[in-house]
């Protein structure tokens, strides 16, 4: 817009100036003689000083002005061209400087990327899964060191400021007086006078699982062993224990045969059906449980018949097993419920391994002495024994090896036939202490 005004501009003057020449060549004849020079009309002027001014400057002015109109005139026919090349060379300087630019961007992507490239790798590189690293440590060890471990650490852990007023409260509906329930972690009872049960709360760090720990129900609390399972929604029981070893582990809570009822309090169970094996040796039945005039609703009964109380199998396998089916079966966000027969020994070790194994893919180094310790802050004296301390780490070690995470090599190898040996020690010794404690209760019968 501005170019077009200063070329209309020059128009107008250049009109203006072929005025004037025009005007003035009219008044002035023709002269053949060429425009003087400044020292020509000085000389001029001073030789007849008595002579009318002579009008050759004007010529001169005119012949200089219609040359520079001529030059004028010239202007606009030129001036597009000029326009036209003036806009060429300001785009080729923008296009010079975008392609510049464009460069600079490119070559700051690249240089970025490649830093992030680097960064990822350096944090690879640093960072190894926490969970080989733990594995490392461990299978170096040696299972009388964790043993020990568990003595001096864990096993005379009480969490801190807690209280068991609940608990105390209502010592006749305890499995046992020495295994309390912690208040700020016991499952509550809606809807009831009483709203207590020995039961808690194990909620799992990646807070798609939780479980319920609780004793083996007693007689008089089989009505709400039913009740908190139908009010929490539970989908899987998960029973750790017989119903007998040398006293009663559990009262026995459902029927025995298929299409067979019975009656708990409010509760009608009925044995719907017995499925496959989850694994080998592992009980699976489908129990229908209707509350008075409600609708039945079908719950999972996992029964597992061969742990032996404060005692850990000799072979991880069965139970990672388990706990993977168990937990892919379960519906989301709804509670596995685990008991044997205090639910602090073998029901906290099963949610001890699935605990673990999350808390050691979030923290590196931390001790499992600390996990124990979390557990026993929900569940009070949760892994009662030391082989079932290193039960844990030996199912820890076989999960990591069925994820791909560590490798089956001869360290791991080594620590799991050493606890093998240990943990078949141990089970002889029960079963020679049990044979002793029945020819003796025999020999003073008799």
């Amino acid at each position: 817009m501005i170019e077009i005004v200063i070329f209309i501009n020059l128009v107008s003057l250049c009109n203006f100036l072929q005025i004037i020449t025009i005007c003035s060549a009219k008044a002035t004849p023709k002269r053949k003689e060429g425009i003087k020079t400044k020292d020509q009309l000085s000389t001029t002027f001073s030789t007849d000083s008595n002579a009318e001014p002579t009008r050759k400057p004007v010529l001169t002015i005119s012949k200089t002005r219609a040359s520079s109109k001529e030059n004028v005139e010239k202007k606009p026919e030129n001036l597009p061209e000029i326009q036209k090349k003036s806009q060429k060379f300001k785009k080729k300087k923008s296009n010079d400087k975008e392609k510049e630019k464009s460069t600079s961007l490119e070559t700051i992507t690249k240089d970025i990327q490649k830093s992030k490239r680097f960064a990822e790798q350096s944090r690879n590189t640093d960072k190894i899964d926490q969970r080989k690293t733990w594995a490392a440590e461990i299978s170096k060890k040696k299972c009388a060191q964790l043993a020990k471990l568990h003595k001096e650490r864990v096993k005379g852990f009480v969490a801190p400021r807690t209280s068991y007023k609940a608990f105390e409260s209502n010592q006749s509906l305890n499995r046992f007086s020495d295994v309390f329930c912690i208040d700020s972690t016991r499952v509550i009872l809606k809807k009831q006078q009483n709203d207590y049960i020995h039961a808690s709360w194990i909620h799992i760090p990646d807070s798609q699982t939780s479980y319920i720990l609780t004793q083996g129900p007693l007689t008089d609390t089989i009505s709400d062993f039913w009740t908190m399972c139908l009010q929490e929604k539970i989908k899987y029981i998960v029973m750790l224990c017989p119903l007998m070893e040398d006293e009663e582990q559990c009262a026995q809570y459902f029927p025995d045969e298929i299409g067979q009822k019975e009656k708990y309090g409010n509760f009608e169970v009925t044995f719907q059906k017995r499925c496959e094996e989850p694994v080998e040796n592992v009980g699976h039945s489908i129990l229908s449980v209707a509350d008075g005039e409600k609708p039945a609703v079908e719950i999972n009964h996992i029964w597992v018949t061969w742990w032996i109380d404060h005692l850990a199998p000799n072979n991880p396998k069965d139970i990672i097993k388990l706990i993977n089916w168990v937990k892919s079966h379960n519906p989301p966000k709804t509670p596995i419920l685990v008991h044997c027969n205090s639910g602090a020994g073998r029901a906290a070790t099963f949610a001890a391994i699935d605990y673990a194994s999350i808390r050691l893919k979030q923290e590196s180094d931390i001790d499992m002495v600390i996990i124990i310790r979390e557990l026993r802050n929900m569940r009070y004296q949760a892994v009662q024994s030391h082989l079932q301390f290193l039960f844990i780490h030996v199912c820890l070690l076989e999960l990591f090896i069925q994820k791909g995470i560590i490798e089956r090599d001869s360290a791991v190898e080594l620590f799991m036939e050493e606890y093998r040996k240990h943990a078949d020690n141990k089970l002889a010794k029960r079963k020679a202490g049990d044979m002793g404690s029945k020819n003796e209760k025999q020999l003073l019968h008799h």
